[in-house]
C-alpha cells in the first residue's frame, strides 16, 4: 500500500471473492485506477453489488399494479409490460378481480379484516357500481337496448333493505367532528331510512333516482374507456364496442 487510505493498482489485481470491503469502497472512489479489462469487470461486478445490498425483495402476489413492476431481468414478457403495458388486459383484470386492488397485503393487513365490519359486508353484497355494470356488459350483446342495460343494472342489485341497513352502519360509524356534520349524518340516516321502507324496489321513487346515477355515472365512465357508443339510426340504442375475450 501506498498509504493507509487507498489500496494500490497490483493489490487489487490481487482479487477476492467479493468486491464489497471497505477498501473496495475506497479503490473505486476514483475511476482512473481502472487500467485493464480486468478491472472493470471487477468495477461491474463491484457496482451489482452494491446494488443487490439496496433492492428488497417483492412479494408480487398481492402487490397492486404488480404488470408494471420490473421482478427479473430474464423475464423478458415482464419487462416488455413495464414500459409497454397492455392497458386493456389490466383493465378488465381490475374490473372481474377488485379484490386484488381493493384487497391486497399492500395497503390491508389481511390478518386484521374484520368480516363484521360494516363495510366488509357491503362490499360482499354489493362490489362499486362500475364493476357491478361491467358484469352486465360481458353478458351483453353488441348492440345493446339502453333501458334494457339499465333494468338489469338495477335487477343485479338483489337486497335493497340489507345494503341500507349496511349503509346506515357506516353512517353511523363516522366520526362527528361538530355540530354540522351530525346534522348531515341525521339527514343521511333518514334518506337511507327511506329508501329502506319505501314500498318495493320499482315503486321506491328515491331508490330509483340513487341506482339511476349509479348507472349513468358508470355509463359515461365506460363511454369515456371507448367501451360503449351510441348507436346508429335508432334511439336508446348502444353499440358494444369491445366484445373480443372478455
Amino acid at each position: 500500500m501506498e498509504d493507509n487510505d487507498t489500496m494500490t493498482h497490483e493489490e487489487i489485481k490481487e482479487g477476492y471473492g467479493k468486491v464489497n470491503t471497505n477498501n473496495a469502497d475506497e479503490f473505486f472512489e476514483n475511476l482512473h485506477h481502472l487500467k485493464d479489462h480486468k478491472d472493470v469487470q471487477k468495477f461491474t461486478k463491484y457496482l451489482n453489488e452494491k446494488l443487490i445490498e439496496h433492492l428488497d425483495e417483492l412479494n408480487m402476489d398481492h402487490q397492486p399494479f404488480k404488470e408494471i413492476c420490473c421482478i427479473g431481468m430474464n423475464v423478458t414478457d415482464v419487462l416488455k409490460n413495464a414500459f409497454n403495458p397492455s392497458i386493456r388486459d389490466v383493465e378488465f383484470n381490475a374490473l372481474l378481480n377488485s379484490r386484488e386492488y381493493l384487497l391486497n397485503s399492500v395497503h390491508t393487513d389481511i390478518d386484521k379484516i374484520d368480516n363484521s365490519d360494516p363495510e366488509m359486508k357491503l362490499y360482499k353484497l354489493f362490489e362499486p357500481s362500475m364493476i357491478e355494470l361491467y358484469r352486465v356488459y360481458r353478458e351483453a350483446g353488441v348492440v345493446i337496448n339502453v333501458y334494457d342495460f339499465y333494468q338489469v343494472f338495477t335487477n343485479s342489485i338483489t337486497d335493497r333493505e340489507r345494503i341500507c341497513e349496511l349503509l346506515i352502519e357506516v353512517v353511523n360509524g363516522s366520526k362527528m367532528a361538530d355540530k354540522e356534520d351530525r346534522n348531515t349524518i341525521r339527514k343521511l340516516e333518514e334518506m337511507i331510512e327511506k329508501w329502506k321502507t319505501e314500498g318495493k324496489d320499482a315503486e321506491c321513487k328515491e331508490w330509483n333516482k340513487l341506482t339511476l346515477c349509479w348507472f349513468l355515472e358508470q355509463f359515461a365512465e365506460l363511454e369515456i374507456k371507448g367501451m360503449l357508443k351510441e348507436g346508429r339510426g335508432t334511439s336508446g340504442a348502444l353499440e358494444k364496442l369491445i366484445w373480443k375475450d372478455i
